[in-house]
Order: structure tokens, then C-alpha cells, then sequence
């Protein structure tokens, strides 16, 4: 076999800007001609520079090797973290081409180093931590060195190499994907391009990860693995989607790097990308649906593809297709914004040959065209394999239709003493009898799963995030269902209930801890959202999308993609944390689900018996992108700073906090300090804290970092706001909210008008210094109501009635989202004119709080008549439809102040970024509109400049392009609640 191998050495780790770290570069040729060049070496995102010669010529003869060292530092502006470390071989001399491998350099600076001077008193200052990656270096690279040649020293026909080429695309776009070996079995690949453009491939959160048996690459000639989209993927020979596009995105893509590492379980393969959005790597083993082949396992996992502007982009055309020694498939792609993969295993190859799973087809995503997957069976005795444990089969949808012969087939197996249950899509639930039950024959259909456990007493559920089938107890056990804000337990999308996060950890059974629920079916997990009891949507996709976050896969979107603290919700164990977080049962019905992206690994903050151990009243989660933290008090401010911090920690996040201190009896307070100069204190108590000269208000916080000062001003009434400046960003920001009281209730009438319209008039508050009036809460009774009802709604309000906004006139609007702006609690009972509450069925209260802006969307609460003709169907109406129905008055949302920064003014919040082509505006978590206005003038350039604005909304998507909103010389537009961001396009 001919080739040459250039590795990259153990890199030390980094200490200190500026401190040299001797990088070793190693090349080996094993081919039969002399090679001679030059070897370099870069730092792709610009935070490693070589301290000397960028580059070593070199003259290798056949069979042999050197070695060559360069010094390389980290620059002033890294913080802790990974960065890559390129090494390049440019062949010059027989033959023509390039090498490239990379590694990473750890930054581990010493917790002295990184914490901030301390500030001088009467405020911090707040500054923006790292930047964002810097593609254009490595793009140079690329421009530079052009990698077609390489083709010439690697081909899969002659000279095949372990790992082999990968192919992607068709005609004059194609590219392929050489792996070349590395140290220790590590192979390392890059892209080589043959068509005209530059590279253009881009992975957009897409994540694979699999793993054949040990020895399938073992021999002198081994069968490539091959990417190739140009023919059609499945044993039927069927294609599946057009070939038009290709994965491209963008002006140019992504460097992918793919890492192929042989071990005694088999070969694992990684793809990570270099960019924004980034494929994470290899996750645990427990991470997603694994189809046990000759007893080691064939892994797939995709990413958070989220919403469906994002999957478009990925997956067009047949998506990514992988063909493997033995005949083995896999393809993924992306329909109706969800990901697909697909197994069809070749089980007459030698690798294979051990395998019992004849038949399998793997099929996981919502919306998919073919088929559904469903999971049987586990073995009758603990000792089984884990080929044993789980077996899926082939079943086609809507409906199972399991013959006879299959249904005797699968009692071969032992399901359980009394059957197995099936759901699909369909939300039918189908259970198959087992040994000690009835005869095989007829599926018995059942509509809800109560009548499913009431007919069979135990049946078997699959959870596809378990790497085991669990039994489900005798009877309806609660303490192992997820709860949400509601107090209700939380079902899919497709109806199923929720199992609780402690319940599926990784290699434990439900049934080691207590015997309960777990029937999850396909796509069920608190990872891809649930409704509330509304028929509110929270879905961590989708906001993850918004975000421009990316997520891995279901199991790491479940235990860290969607942040939920429900009730009785035990131990929260993402895979490899190197703590828990442990709600209380008593805090944990006060919580709401919190869509808040983080990423595997260590990040979860344990509650230590120092800092008050389960019963603290601190909860903090801290990601890449921000901090999270819960308190008795849990309001919209909580979010406001997480938004805040959210740049501060993307730097800060690598390694964890370098100090966390509980200061209070109460351990209601943390100050944590990280990297690069800059100190973080949060105080997340109900009483003022003064450290190092600061002064933190009740549930304030401050960013503090040398040479940049803060500038606050106070509204008049009372509420503190801050704004400051960085180099890239720039903020608006409340600090010190008003002060909070003792809950007080009010009552309120609704009174029935003409077609069916009611409306209730409520008293509303003043609370972080937003002041509002009395809104009437229109409702609709569509049929059968009586012409007179009275309501009573009881507030909970955090703020005093004297600091209410009196009682405005009746013809104020009203709108669910309005509720969101008061830290309280709200509960709308219906009553007759005698005073007889109406019969609601399981529903008596109509709404419970505490609600959240992005939760409470109108018009989507529904409540079917019960009894005796008095309410049919209760309805709230947004503003949109009442307006257009010219049932809905004009606004008179009392008007806030607005707060000018010299660049921009507004009566809410929001943050500007600095975009390359231009700004975006990231408005603050707000429940109702308010102004936004910028003057480009002050940021550098004219007005005119301006082209286009886009509107990206909440939960996924974006609006046309169009003009901007250019009023005197400023741009000026009211904020849309649903709207995340806008993006203003500069020339």
C-alpha cells in the first residue's frame, strides 16, 4: 500500500498568552519514490500564531520519516477553551499535493490569572468575551493550497487506503472526501475539490456516528466506505428524492473533519465541523436508537435539524447516504423538517454473519412517507444479549399490520407475562398478547392507554432514549411521568405521556429504581417539546433553530435541549455532567419549561451540601450560550439575563466557573468569575449584596471587565436600566426591578355583548417599572351560552396595589401574551348569575400561571362542553381576529419612556449585533410590543446604506426581506412578540 502519513504530536496545554507550546509535526512516506516539500503549520481562527518559521522544507526517501517542531502562543484575546491547530504538507517533489491534519490546543489558563481586578464601587462594566469563529483564514487555506492534486496520491480504484474515499455530489459540482491513516488507528479527512467552485458543503447540525463490528476493515485490501449521492439508497431500489440539489449552503461551506478510531468494540466514525454550527462529535452510547448488529451495534444519530428552513438547506436532494462493507445502508434525510434514517442491512457478509436481526429496517422522523418504527420484545432472562434485549421490526403505517405468521414469529420471544403494547403515529395503541395472556390472534386496539393497562395489567413499553425495554407496573404509577407547569402529566405530540428524565438514564431500567410508566413511541421526548395543557407547543427545536444553537441528538436535546424541572422530577443527568441538578418537589411546580440550549459534557451545575445540597434555593444551569438559573421568584427577568450573559458565557462556558461562592444562610446567592479579565456576580436573593465594592440588587447581576465602563439610567418609576458597549454588541438591559409585595387578589366581572362576545375587565399591574391599565379579556361562547355569565379572576400579584396603574376604559384590549408581563399567577373561574361555578369537567381552572411570553400564544385554548348546555366551547380570541372582526376597539397600551443610548431608543430591550453584512436586533424577552429605534448615523454609516430587513421568527423561519422602516433619518418599527431577532442588511 502506498502512501504518505503526516501526524500531528501531543500538543501541551496552553497556560498563558504569549507562553511558547512546542507543536511536533511528523511525516511519513511510504511510498517508493522520495518526496520533498515543505510542512506548515496555522491556526485557523487566528487565536494560534507561530512564535517563528511557519514553515520546514523537508526530503523524505521510501520508508522513512521526520520530524519537525514549531513554537507556537496563544493570542492576548483567547479565553479557555479548544482551538485547532493545522498542519500542512505541501508536495513539491515527486509527486504534487497536499497534507493536512489538525488537532486541538487545549487553553487552560490558571484560575489567578483569569479573575477581573476588582471594580470600582457604583458599578461594573459589561464587555463581550471572544468572537465569533473566523472562517476567513481557513478559507484562505483552501484558496491557497487547492486540495484537487491530492487525488492523484489517494484513489479508492488503485491505491486504496484504510477508510477509503468518500464521494459526494454529481457532475461538475462532485467533490470527494479522502481518509488518510493517522497515529494510534485516528484516520483524518478532509474535502478534495474537482469541480470549479469552492468547497460549498455545509453540515448545518447534521451528526453521524457509526459503528461496525471489530475486523471489518482488518486485511490488506479493504473495502472503501463510500458518500455517494447519485444512486438511489434501499433494498427495494426505489429512489426517494430528486437529485437536484446537493449539501451546499452558502457562498462556501465548512471544513469537516471526519475521525475514524478503530478500538475492540468495533470503528467509530465523528464528523465535526469548524463554524457556527457545529457537528458535535460522538455522543454516549445510550444516545440514540441503536440496531444491535453481530452484537457491537450500528449507530446513527442526527442532529437538531430544527425548523424546516434549516432542513431544506441540509437535506435536499437524496440526502447523505452511506454504504458500507456487507451491504449495509444508511440514509438520512430531512422531510417535513425532521430528520429520517434508514437501515438495511446486508446480513449474508461476513461481518454480519453473527447478526439475529434479520429484517431490520430502522426508520426514525415525524412525517416520514414509509415507514414507522415500532419496538418489541425483550429476552426472558437477564443474562440475554443485547441483540437479545431489543429487536425492531418492519411495520407499515397508519395501523400495524402484523399478520398471524409474524404475530407466531414473535412469540418466539418473550414479551412479558402479559404482551407487548405498540403505538404509532396514529396514536393507537396496539397490544400484543404474551405467554401467560390470552391466545395469539387479533391486535386488541385500545384509544388510551388506561383502558390498555386496565385490560392487560402489565404490558411492555419501549422508550426509544433507553437502551432496554421496561415493564409497566399494575398500576398507573405517576411517580415516574414527567409533570409540566400545569400539575398535569405531559404527553408528545402524538399524545403519549412523558417519561421523567431520572426515569431514563442511561444502562438503568425504570424498574431497578420503581416500577412505572415508560411508553414512549417514536418522536416522544421531553427533547422535542410538549403541549401544555392549552395546547401550547414548547419546543426546544425549534427555538434552538431560532437560535442559531446546535443541538446533537434526541437524548442530549432531552436532558439538556429543553430545561424541564416538572414536579417529583428526581435526578437530571445529562451524558458525561459531572453533577446534578436536583429540583425540589416543592420549588418544582412554581418552574416552567425553559427551551435553553446546552451542550453535552460538564456544564450542570451540582448543588453541593456547602452550597445547600438539594434544598437550596439556587438553581443555575450554565451551556455555551448562557445562564440559566431558577428561584421562587421565577419571572421574565430570569430570562433577560440569561439573554444577557449569553455572550459572556459562549467564552466562559469551556471549562466551567473558576469560583463559585454561596454567601447567604439561604445559599440564594453565586458569584462565579471566568476568563480573559472578566468576573461574573449574580445575586439571586431577595436582599441587596454588596462584594468587592459592588453593589448587587435583590435578583441583579453584573458582568464586570476592565476598561469598559457602564452607563445606568432610572425610569421615573424607579426602575434601574443599563446599557454598555462592546467592541461587538451592544446592550439594553433592566437591572434593578421594583420592588416585589405580598400577592393580592382581585375580582373582575365578564359580561356577555352582542354575537357571542364577553369581556371581563381586570386590574393590571406595575412591575419591572412597565406599567399597565385594566384590560377587558374578551371571549368567545360559541354556542349554547347563556346570555349573562359572571367571571372572577384572582391576580397574585409580586407588586402592591398602590403601585397599580388604575382602572382605564373598558375598551382597552386584552390578550393571553398580556399576562406574561406580571410575575403572578392567574385562575379565571366561570360562574352562573346564583353564583354556581360551571361544570368544566377535569378543567376547573381555565388558566394558571405563571405564564411566559413565548408560551402563551391566543387563541388556542379550547374547553369542549361537559353538561347541561351551558358552555359548549370557550375560545380566547387574539387581538388579530377580534380586530379584523371590528369586535376589537383600538390599543391604549398605556405608554412606556423610552430609553435612548445616543445609537438607539426604546421603550422595552433588545441587543444589536455586529453582523458582517450588516446588524441584528435581538429584542429581550417581551410579552407585548414595543418600540425600536436605531440610528444608523451613530453606528458608522448612513441611512441609506441600509438595504433590507428581516423578521426571524420565535419559533423558526423568517419573513421576506424588506425595505427597512426609515422614519426621519431613523429606523423605527414597533417589536412583534413573535418575532426573535431582525436582520438589518447594510451595503
Amino acid at each position: 500500500m502506498h502512501r504518505l502519513t503526516l501526524s500531528l504530536l501531543d500538543i501541551p496545554v496552553a497556560t498563558a498568552p504569549g507562553v511558547p507550546v512546542q507543536v511536533r509535526v511528523r511525516l511519513r512516506n511510504a511510498t517508493e519514490t522520495a518526496v520533498a516539500g515543505q510542512v506548515l503549520i496555522a491556526g485557523p481562527t487566528g487565536d494560534i500564531a507561530p512564535l517563528g518559521p511557519s514553515s520546514v522544507p523537508f526530503q523524505v526517501d521510501p520508508g522513512q520519516s521526520m520530524e519537525a517542531a514549531f513554537q507556537v502562543a496563544v493570542s492576548a484575546g483567547a479565553v479557555h477553551g479548544e482551538y485547532p491547530v493545522h498542519a500542512f504538507a505541501e508536495i513539491t517533489a515527486g509527486g504534487q499535493g497536499m497534507l493536512r491534519v489538525a488537532r486541538t490546543l487545549r487553553v487552560d489558563f490558571p484560575a489567578s490569572s483569569a479573575m477581573a481586578t476588582a471594580a470600582p464601587a457604583g458599578g461594573g462594566r459589561v464587555v463581550e468575551i471572544g468572537r465569533p469563529p473566523e472562517l476567513s483564514g481557513l478559507n484562505g487555506l483552501l484558496e491557497r493550497w487547492r486540495l484537487e492534486a491530492l487525488s492523484d496520491y489517494v484513489r479508492a480504484e488503485e491505491d486504496p487506503v484504510e477508510g477509503g474515499i468518500f464521494r459526494l455530489g454529481t457532475g461538475p459540482e462532485s467533490f470527494k472526501l479522502a481518509v488518510i491513516p493517522g497515529e494510534q488507528g485516528l484516520l483524518d479527512a478532509w474535502f478534495l475539490l474537482t469541480g470549479p467552485e469552492a468547497l460549498r458543503v455545509h453540515f448545518h447540525g447534521l451528526r453521524l456516528a457509526l459503528r461496525l463490528p471489530a475486523g471489518v476493515f482488518e486485511g490488506e485490501d479493504p473495502a472503501p466506505l463510500q458518500i455517494d449521492l447519485s444512486k438511489p439508497v434501499g433494498g427495494d431500489g426505489k429512489k426517494r428524492l430528486g437529485y437536484e440539489h446537493y449539501l451546499s449552503c452558502g457562498d462556501w461551506g465548512t471544513m469537516v473533519r471526519i475521525d475514524i478510531q478503530s478500538s475492540d468494540q468495533g470503528l467509530e466514525i465523528r464528523a465535526t465541523a469548524q463554524d457556527e454550527i457545529v457537528s458535535l462529535g460522538l455522543g454516549p452510547a445510550d444516545a440514540a436508537p441503536v440496531a444491535m448488529i453481530g452484537g457491537q451495534g450500528i449507530r446513527v444519530e442526527t442532529g437538531a435539524l430544527g425548523a424546516a428552513d434549516a432542513a431544506r438547506n441540509l437535506l435536499k436532494g437524496p440526502g447523505i447516504a452511506f454504504e458500507f462493507p456487507g451491504g449495509l445502508h444508511l440514509l438520512a434525510t430531512a422531510l417535513g423538517g425532521f430528520g429520517q434514517m434508514q437501515l438495511t442491512p446486508n446480513l449474508q457478509s461476513p461481518g454480519m454473519v453473527a447478526a439475529r436481526a434479520e429484517g431490520i429496517r430502522l426508520t426514525a422522523g415525524r412525517n416520514s412517507p414509509y415507514k414507522t418504527v415500532a419496538a418489541l420484545a425483550k429476552a426472558a432472562t437477564p443474562s440475554a444479549s443485547p441483540l437479545q434485549q431489543r429487536l425492531w421490526l418492519d411495520l407499515d403505517v397508519p395501523g400495524f399490520k402484523v399478520t398471524r405468521e409474524r404475530l407466531e414469529e414473535l412469540h418466539r420471544y418473550d414479551h412479558g407475562p402479559k404482551g407487548v403494547i405498540l403505538r404509532n403515529w396514529t396514536d393507537q395503541i396496539s397490544v400484543l398478547p404474551g405467554k401467560d395472556g390470552p391466545a395469539p390472534g387479533p391486535l386488541a386496539e385500545f384509544r388510551d392507554l388506561e383502558a390498555a393497562l386496565q385490560r392487560w395489567g402489565v404490558v411492555w413499553g419501549l422508550n426509544e432514549e433507553v437502551s432496554e425495554v421496561s415493564p409497566l407496573a399494575d398500576s398507573f404509577d405517576y411517580e415516574d411521568v414527567a409533570f409540566g407547569p400545569d400539575g398535569d402529566p405531559l404527553r408528545g405530540r402524538s399524545g403519549r405521556y412523558l417519561v421523567r428524565p431520572d426515569r431514563v438514564r442511561a444502562g438503568v431500567s425504570p424498574v431497578s429504581a420503581k416500577p412505572g410508566l415508560l411508553v414512549l413511541g417514536q418522536c416522544d421526548s421531553v427533547a422535542e417539546g410538549f403541549h401544555d395543557r392549552w395546547g401550547h407547543w414548547f419546543s426546544p427545536t425549534a427555538m434552538a433553530s431560532a437560535w442559531k444553537t446546535t443541538m446533537t441528538n434526541r437524548r442530549s436535546m432531552m436532558t439538556a435541549g429543553g430545561l424541564l424541572l416538572a414536579r417529583s422530577a428526581g435526578a437530571w443527568l445529562p451524558p458525561g455532567a459531572d453533577g446534578v441538578l436536583l429540583p425540589p418537589v416543592e420549588l418544582a411546580s412554581q418552574l416552567v419549561p425553559v427551551p435553553w440550549p446546552c451542550p453535552q459534557g460538564p456544564g450542570i451545575l451540582r448543588p453541593t451540601p456547602e452550597g445547600g445540597g438539594a434544598r437550596a434555593e439556587l438553581r443555575t444551569l450554565l451551556s455555551g450560550e448562557g445562564l440559566v438559573a431558577t428561584h421562587r421568584d421565577w419571572g421574565r427577568e430570569v430570562v433577560r439575563r440569561a439573554w444577557f450573559l449569553r455572550p459572556v458565557h459562549a467564552a466562559m462556558s469551556s471549562t466551567g466557573f473558576a469560583e463559585i461562592d454561596a454567601a447567604s444562610p439561604n445559599h440564594g446567592r453565586l458569584r462565579c468569575g471566568k476568563g480573559a479579565g472578566t468576573t461574573l456576580w449574580t445575586n439571586w436573593s431577595s436582599e441587596p449584596w454588596e462584594v468587592e465594592g459592588i453593589r448587587l440588587a435583590p435578583w441583579g447581576f453584573r458582568a464586570v471587565a476592565p476598561g469598559l465602563e457602564a452607563r445606568r439610567e432610572t425610569t421615573p418609576d424607579g426602575a434601574v436600566f443599563e446599557r454598555s458597549e462592546t467592541p461587538d454588541a451592544s446592550y439594553l438591559h433592566l437591572v434593578d426591578p421594583l420592588p416585589r409585595a405580598a400577592p393580592v387578589p382581585v375580582e373582575c366581572r365578564l359580561e356577555l355583548g352582542d354575537e357571542g362576545m364577553a369581556r371581563v375587565e381586570v386590574n393590571w399591574v406595575a412591575t419591572e417599572g412597565l406599567a399597565f391599565g385594566t384590560r377587558p379579556l374578551w371571549i368567545l361562547f360559541s354556542r349554547g351560552t347563556p346570555s349573562r355569565i359572571e367571571a372572577k379572576i384572582e391576580l397574585q400579584s409580586s407588586v402592591p396595589p398602590e403601585q397599580w396603574a388604575g382602572t382605564v376604559a373598558s375598551d382597552a384590549e386584552f390578550s393571553l401574551g398580556d399576562l406574561a408581563l406580571g410575575n403572578f399567577t392567574a385562575a379565571l373561574v366561570l360562574v352562573t348569575p346564583e353564583g354556581r361555578p360551571l361544570s368544566l369537567g377535569s378543567t376547573q381552572t381555565v388558566m394558571e400561571g405563571p405564564f411566559r411570553g413565548y408560551a402563551c400564544r391566543v387563541g388556542q385554548l379550547t374547553i369542549e362542553r361537559i353538561e347541561d348546555g351551558v358552555v359548549e366551547e370557550l375560545a380566547f380570541v387574539s387581538e388579530l381576529d377580534a380586530a379584523a372582526k371590528s369586535r376589537q376597539p383600538p390599543s391604549q397600551r398605556p405608554v412606556r419612556a423610552l430609553i435612548d443610548a445616543g445609537w438607539g431608543a426604546t421603550n422595552g430591550g433588545f441587543r444589536l449585533e455586529r453582523r458582517k453584512d450588516g446588524f441584528r436586533v435581538i429584542p429581550l424577552p417581551d410579552s407585548g410590543p414595543f418600540e425600536i429605534r436605531l440610528r444608523p448615523g451613530r453606528l458608522g454609516f448612513p441611512v441609506e446604506q441600509v438595504t433590507t430587513m428581516k423578521a426571524i421568527a420565535l419559533y423558526g423561519g423568517g419573513s421576506e426581506a424588506k425595505p427597512p422602516p426609515v422614519v426621519d433619518g431613523e429606523l423605527r418599527w414597533d417589536h412583534d412578540p413573535r418575532v426573535f431577532a431582525y436582520e438589518l442588511n447594510v451595503r
